[in-house]
């Protein structure tokens, strides 16, 4: 039989915990002045799998 492993998360899984999510990601943005590095050419229907990434909130390149 197997058992449940432990959640190790040790931040809220919540509407806070997503709302301090976002403002860390907003902050960390403003701090670099850009979504996506400049060094990466932008390509016309370029797409960017944002895979165990926080809330998923940042889809907007």
């Amino acid at each position: 039989m197997t058992s449940a492993v432990k959640d190790e998360y040790l931040l809220d899984r919540s509407t806070l915990g997503s709302s301090r999510l976002y403002m860390q990601h907003w902050l960390w943005q403003r701090l670099a002045g850009h979504l996506l590095h400049p060094s990466i050419p932008i390509k016309e229907k370029m797409k960017i799998a944002d895979i165990a990434c926080g809330t998923g909130f940042s889809k907007r390149v």
